[in-house]
């Protein structure tokens, strides 16, 4: 895994890390990164609707908003734009 920061104030660039497949351990390592960098980017990941709900429910409760088009029917709380 490489990380690069993303500006001089927050955030991280995370590389080599793949998210798809992404266990308990590296689940803790990303809200590791997230709590002390605030802002993580993970750039060119091909992330699924399933891969999206672990992660997000990994790092916490996830909400969902009745509102928002296009939420996926197996996954509530995850909006799929295409």
């Amino acid at each position: 895994m490489e990380l690069r920061a993303a500006s001089g104030a927050l955030g991280v660039e995370v590389r080599g890390l793949d998210l798809e497949r992404l266990d308990d351990a590296g689940c803790s390592v990303v809200e590791e990164l997230l709590l002390e960098h605030l802002v993580v980017f993970f750039p060119g990941q091909d992330l699924s609707v399933a891969g999206q709900h672990r992660l997000a429910s990994a790092l916490g409760e996830i909400v969902q908003n009745s509102y928002t088009p296009g939420v996926d029917d197996d996954f509530p709380g995850v909006t799929v734009h295409r």
